[in-house]
């Protein structure tokens, strides 16, 4: 029975050990870099930096224990708060690296950098986070080319966080080409086209929605609204002029560039 034990133990002692020489590694790399704040410099396991071929020979077929193991870490690093924060960036990294059909994985590592690093970075260095978020939204794309779920990330941050409704418009499109994207991905396609002044298209985007299912309210509504709006040419520019309004009044809160009218219907 002694035997018996002792055999169980290592099965758990093998993928623990594995966790160690993972983190480490690539914890020293984020420390390395210059923007990393220095207050939060603290190693997550206090051992040497072990080699890549040391780490792949280590965790062998004990992946994806290993990546529940880090996630698991990802959870109790949040609740830390912003050293925590910083603390995460190394272990999503591994996470996806081990496992890069993980598509949580991705778009939490690609949402944390560009919205939670970002916030508590210097001003120096949002762009930078912002930038990180985008390539990591990339390259979970790459290794997942058919989920909509990635598409759909970027797309919002690109719309939502920096305002880019025209870089947003091909990403959203992209999206609703792949297996079970919802429909409101279709709605956030119609927003972007209404944001960058393409009424036609919006509301031709919208009629689609109500093609596709006749029970939809929001577009109904939306359809409904651009039909009052454009009863007459004047009543649609000074629409659209409050709509520029009010998103300017956003950039300015975040800011980013003010948007400009790029013409009016005549």
């Amino acid at each position: 029975m002694k035997l018996a034990s002792h055999k169980r133990a290592r099965w758990f002692i093998v993928p623990a050990v594995a966790v160690l020489i993972v983190l480490y590694p690539v914890q020293r790399s984020i420390e390395r870099d210059p923007h990393y704040p220095k207050e939060y410099n603290q190693p997550i396991f206090n051992i040497r930096d072990g080699g890549t071929v040391a780490i792949m020979a280590m965790i062998g077929g004990f992946r994806p224990l290993v990546v529940n193991l880090l996630w698991l870490k990802v959870d109790e690093y949040w609740h830390v708060g912003a050293s925590g924060w910083w603390r995460i960036v190394p272990v999503l990294q591994s996470i996806c690296e081990m496992d890069p059909h993980f598509i949580d994985a991705w778009s939490t590592f690609a949402w944390h950098c560009a919205w939670n690093i970002y916030a508590d970075a210097a001003d120096r260095d949002k762009p930078k986070w912002v930038q990180t978020g985008i390539n990591v939204y990339k390259r979970g794309i790459y290794f997942n080319p058919d989920r909509y779920e990635l598409y759909k990330d970027l797309a919002w941050l690109y719309q939502d966080k920096l305002k880019d409704f025209q870089s947003a418009i091909p990403i959203w499109q992209e999206a609703l080409k792949k297996p079970g994207a919802p429909m409101y991905l279709r709605h956030m396609l119609a927003h972007a086209y209404e944001c960058t002044w393409q009424v036609d298209k919006a509301v031709a985007t919208w009629k689609e929605c109500l093609r596709r299912d006749p029970r939809d309210y929001v577009a109904r509504s939306a359809v409904d609204w651009w039909a009052e709006q454009t009863k007459t040419k004047g009543q649609l520019n000074a629409e659209l002029l409050r709509i520029l309004v009010r998103e300017n009044q956003i950039r300015k809160s975040r800011r980013l560039p003010l948007a400009e009218q790029p013409f009016a219907i005549k």
